[in-house]
């Protein structure tokens, strides 16, 4: 049993529209591609910053926002009941982070540009200190009632150890919102995402760095694969690109479902045996997601993923199917 949000909150500072929140807290900044998750190795369980997180908004639909946070490597500030032995890890080094973010609205599009900072800190598994700046920004543009696009990109500096990190990538789509009169379908979309990988021939380390983005955003069974090319780590989304489609539809207004298509790439080589394969093709990934609402209290969904590997994998690499069923219920 443990704490998973705990924060005092102060509304209206000086009848400003200013507010503080001090405390664990859930931070997620639009759609989560850098910020969300604090603790990747827990799974869904929880997502929780230990964080000071303040808010302003300015005249013109303009609001700023900054935070700083302490996530260490296990939970060690708030009482735990029945903890695992040894203890359950939250990351795989302890760190600081430092964020101010800046969403404008205006007439025509919604922008954001953005500042990360996070230092991750040496342990007996992890002996390497790191510090990563990430520049970012973010733009919704639509184009009359039924199309929109997205783009969001970063560069990221710092160090590692020794060696300087200079690592960059974005994700962009176009999303089609299906008029009334396609009665089941919803909306479309076609785009993609880049995250540079590392070229081992140079002094330099250029992979993307996911900061606090470990966590499902393209997919629930594929995070699971970049477990062998990135040291252990689960959820490291770096060295990868994909062009996708998605389409979803709506049955009623209790049940809808979206289908999604990744052809996923690899950027540079990979020295793990697990990607020793010749090419730069990591494969195909189809996912079918339902999601069904029974009433008031009872909901769910069920989710299907199925891989075809690419020549980016070792010989004769077996695809996979990934099935989740949910039900819940809510008092």
């Amino acid at each position: 049993i443990f704490i998973n949000r705990l924060y005092l909150q102060w509304d209206s500072i000086g009848g400003l529209p200013a507010e503080i929140k001090l405390g664990r807290q859930n931070i997620m900044f639009d759609d989560g591609f850098v910020c969300f998750d604090g603790q990747p190795l827990v799974g869904s369980r929880g997502a929780y910053f230990n964080a000071l997180k303040g808010e302003y908004s300015l005249f013109n639909r303009t609001k700023i926002s900054a935070f700083i946070s302490f996530n260490p490597r296990t939970d060690i500030i708030f009482p735990l009941i029945n903890e695992l032995n040894p203890s359950q890890l939250l990351e795989e080094q302890s760190n600081l982070g430092l964020g101010l973010y800046l969403q404008k609205q205006t007439g025509f599009s919604d922008l954001s540009v953005y500042y990360f900072r996070k230092n991750n800190y040496v342990n007996d598994s992890f002996p390497i200190e790191s510090g990563i700046n990430h520049f970012g920004v973010r733009s919704e543009i639509p184009f009359g009632n039924f199309v929109k696009f997205i783009g969001e990109g970063g560069l990221q500096s710092g160090y590692f150890g020794a060696q300087n990190i200079f690592a960059f990538g974005g994700h962009a789509n176009i999303e089609y919102i299906l008029p009334s009169a396609f009665p089941i379908l919803k909306d479309a979309s076609f785009g993609g995402f880049y995250l540079s990988g590392d070229d081992p021939q140079t002094p330099l380390i250029e992979g993307w760095n996911p900061l606090w983005s470990r966590w499902p955003i393209w997919s629930e069974s594929y995070i699971y694969t970049l477990i062998p090319e990135h040291d252990g780590r689960v959820g490291y989304w770096s060295n990868i690109a994909s062009l996708n489609a998605n389409i979803s539809c709506a049955l009623s207004d209790a049940v809808d479902f979206k289908f999604s298509y990744h052809h996923l790439f690899a950027l540079e080589d990979n020295t793990s045996e697990f990607c020793s394969g010749n090419g730069f093709n990591r494969g195909d990934l189809l996912i079918f997601k339902t999601g069904y609402s029974i009433d008031v209290n009872w909901s769910g969904h069920f989710l299907l993923e199925h891989f075809f590997p690419g020549d980016y994998y070792f010989n004769h690499a077996d695809s996979y199917n990934w099935v989740r069923f949910e039900l819940m219920y809510k008092i």
